[in-house]
């Protein structure tokens, strides 16, 4: 499996596991680097290696001090750190986790919110003049406690909740959406991600995201409510 253009990481607390010899000399001949991390600096891997990381020659913590403790704790947090080196090397970040984990927890928390959006016909607006009443008969029937409230433009204006139909139940039957709704509502575009909207939800105290492709200018196209995100939820 290995090939010239490899790099090979060689982990020994010894440097002098007598399985390495045949395998350093294979490296050597497809002109493989080979990095060794080690406790001991005289040891045959250390020497025949390009380059060298050096744990501390602490002892095991093991009772009798045989078995690997101390020194396979220390491995994994050198791994640990050159794992996160290359990875802010190589600039790679959370799109990239998710093309290669599109599945399970993490791939619920990095999905694109355009993947779980409500669109087209799902989505409930009205007009800013609509009666108050017509759009409770709208809210209810998209069942997200919200209604978004669109200009000529279609551009999204406010939006009237569950808890604004609370704040104005005296005056609800001769109010229009324009009066009672809140303004400048909170928006994500379809590209953000999952547990990102689930963020913005949870610091604002809200349910409900419509989704627009330019903020600037809130036309939507879609609409997430956070049972929508609930497996990000339960990931987290």
């Amino acid at each position: 499996m290995v090939r010239p253009g490899d790099v090979a990481l060689l982990i020994s607390h010894s440097g002098q596991t007598a399985e390495l010899a045949p395998v350093m000399a294979f490296f050597r001949d497809l002109a493989v680097p080979v990095i060794a991390i080690s406790s001991n600096p005289e040891s045959a891997l250390v020497l025949a290696s390009d380059a060298r990381i050096l744990l501390p020659p602490w002892d095991e913590v093991c009772p009798e001090g045989l078995a690997p403790t101390t020194s396979t704790l220390m491995t994994l947090a050198v791994g640990d750190a050159l794992a996160m080196t290359v990875m802010r090397a190589r600039g790679f970040g959370r799109a990239d986790f998710h093309r290669l984990h599109p599945a399970g927890s993490l791939g619920n928390r990095l999905k694109a919110v355009s993947s779980v959006m409500r669109r087209g016909e799902e989505l409930p607006l009205v007009r800013p003049d609509t009666p108050m009443l017509e759009a409770v008969v709208e809210m209810t029937a998209k069942r997200l406690g919200v209604v978004g409230v669109v200009d000529e433009s279609d551009l999204l204006v406010g939006v009237v909740t569950d808890g604004d139909l609370r704040r104005n139940l005296d005056r609800l039957s001769h109010a229009t959406a324009g009066e009672i709704m809140t303004s400048h509502p909170k928006v994500v575009r379809p590209i953000t991600m999952a547990e990102d909207a689930l963020a913005v939800l949870s610091h604002h105290k809200i349910t409900v995201l419509f989704v627009v492709d330019d903020p600037a200018l809130p036309k939507p196209i879609g609409v997430v409510h956070i049972h929508d995100l609930s497996p990000v939820q339960d990931s987290a």
